[in-house]
């Protein structure tokens, strides 16, 4: 199996050097299909590198526990290879899981439907709750998630939900959803204990089921008709589930549920889908929230930054260095939905939770292993995706030139730090101290600052932090970017004085030489 894993680590990387090929990034079809495959390979070279890391950790400390000479370390090794072998087992499962043959559907989209069982406003509710964690999932994955149908209760539930999701592995991960779900519990309203059900039904592209069943098939209770790729079930017949082959299986459920077209009998519900694009500033995303009907600027941004959000991890692990907004760089991009006029809190809380989902445990101890904080690495994300413009093929590299010059005690010298510091904090920041944007400048200006500077400048996408994880190996100690759009390398002073002329960023006779 480590065999096969380390020539699936070795294609990925060659995929990962030719969508960074400029021939090839010419060429957007080309490019296109080394990117898909590229990214079919991230979620089983993650966990192999995860494993990699575990296990030189379980064979350093057997070969401490083998010296003895170290009693006090060798107990340490001991209680260290306790806590690694179960985790090693457990990525030994995930990578045989992983390195299963896929089934073709499964980056097809899914129909969702959430209906409350037997309990009243108490079904309705969980349903609601049921829904809610779908979303978040939804997020934490990149999903598009649209309410296709909806009736809900006075109360913030769901009598039933219908709604879609899309991306990619959608309905790989939501087929084994299928199913009665059950929670007991004492609920607030009652004195007693109750149960709550919910049941819901997921499908994937209805219209490749035929409309009439061929010569010989068996036909099932509570028949299906597909038109136009959507599924109409009659209301009385128990339902059942479609399965990955598109064959309609003979097990049936219990709850009646049913995948249907929108019908007038639901009431609507008002929401919009929202885009927030990588390498947004807080105040960005806000702008477009607002412009979406979901939440008033001024609520959002007064909400950021007068409201505690330290229970979360990352927002209460930053230190206190003097940074502008707590909340820039840890806003997830993506796309969601909202209801309109959700309260701000709320809406923040959602972006947050989204980015927390993202930053997992193996990520986290990805970034310790380049010995740096989370919050070091989200700003430094932040800076990749600034400077690159959301470029990825350009990521790895300027995230090597980055952390090379950080080790080599330079300043970053890139003014996209100063861009942030003159044309975001002084546009949000009121103050009556005339020192107070000066304070600032020094404190994000990465031409003025040693090291990083305060906190993350934008919001980062995915691929901006896992370049910070996993930058190129490189000698890079500059680069430049003219208005050609060309992207410009150097190790030497020499060599980025060259790039500079060359870019027409510079005359011949200049004698400054800043990093960017």
């Amino acid at each position: 199996m480590l065999d096969k894993l380390q020539a699936i680590e070795d294609k990925y990387l060659d995929l990962e050097a030719k969508i960074s090929d400029p021939d090839v990034i010419a060429n957007q079809a080309e490019w296109q299909k080394y990117a898909r495959a590229h990214a079919k390979l991230t979620d089983v070279v993650a966990a192999y590198r995860e494993y990699k890391i575990l296990d030189k950790a379980r064979e350093e400390a057997e070969e401490i526990i083998a010296d003895g000479s170290d009693r006090e370390l060798a107990a340490m090794a001991q209680e260290e290879l306790k806590e690694l072998k179960p985790q090693l087992a457990e990525y030994e499962e995930r990578l045989k899981i992983l390195l299963l043959p896929s089934d073709p559907n499964d980056d097809k989209n899914a129909i969702v439907e959430i209906r409350g069982g037997a309990g009243g406003e108490e079904a309705a509710l969980f349903a609601g709750v049921l829904f809610r964690m779908y979303q978040h999932y939804a997020e934490s994955r990149r999903w598009s998630l649209e309410i296709m149908d909806a009736s809900p209760t006075e109360l913030g539930g769901f009598k039933e939900i219908v709604f879609q999701l899309s991306g990619q592995g959608v309905f790989g991960r939501m087929k084994f959803e299928s199913g009665v779900h059950r929670v007991q519990r004492v609920p607030e309203t009652e004195s007693g204990n109750t149960t709550v059900n919910y049941v819901y039904s997921g499908t994937y592209n209805l219209s490749n089921i035929p409309e009439e069943p061929s010569a010989g098939d068996e036909q099932t209770t509570g028949p299906e008709k597909s038109t136009a790729g959507k599924t109409q079930t009659a209301v009385e017949q128990p339902v059942q589930t479609v399965q990955s082959s598109g064959e309609r299986p003979n097990t049936t459920l219990k709850g009646g549920i049913k995948v249907s077209e929108a019908s007038s009998r639901h009431e609507k519900v008002e929401s919009v889908s929202v885009t927030l694009p990588d390498g947004a500033t807080m105040a960005d995303m806000f702008a477009i929230l607002e412009m979406k009907g979901v939440a008033s600027f001024n609520a959002l941004m007064n909400t950021a930054v007068n409201t505690d959000f330290g229970s979360f991890p990352l927002i209460g692990a930053q230190a206190n260095t003097g940074r502008a907004f707590a909340l820039e760089g840890y806003l997830r991009a993506g796309t969601y939905t909202f209801a309109k006029n959700t309260a701000p809190a709320d809406v923040i809380s959602r972006l947050l939770r989204s980015m927390e989902s993202f930053v997992n445990s193996a990520m986290r101890r990805q970034i310790a292993a380049r010995n740096m904080s989370v919050d070091d690495a989200i700003i430094i994300a932040s800076i990749v995706e600034a400077e690159s413009g959301g470029d990825i093929a350009q990521m790895a590299r300027i995230s090597s030139v980055l952390q090379n010059r950080l080790k080599a005690g330079m300043q970053l010298e890139v003014k996209s730090t100063g861009k942030y510091a003159y044309s975001v904090i002084e546009n949000y920041i009121n103050s009556d101290d005339p020192d107070v944007y000066g304070k600032y400048d020094e404190y994000y200006d990465t031409f003025k600052c040693p090291g990083l500077p305060a906190g993350p400048i934008c919001n980062p996408g995915e691929e901006a932090v896992k370049a910070v994880i996993s930058p190129l190996n490189t000698d890079y100690l500059y680069f430049c970017v003219g208005d050609d759009g060309v992207y410009r390398y150097a190790a030497t002073a020499e060599e980025h004085r060259a790039n500079l002329i060359a870019a027409g960023l510079v005359s011949e006779d200049a004698e400054t030489l800043h990093q960017s």
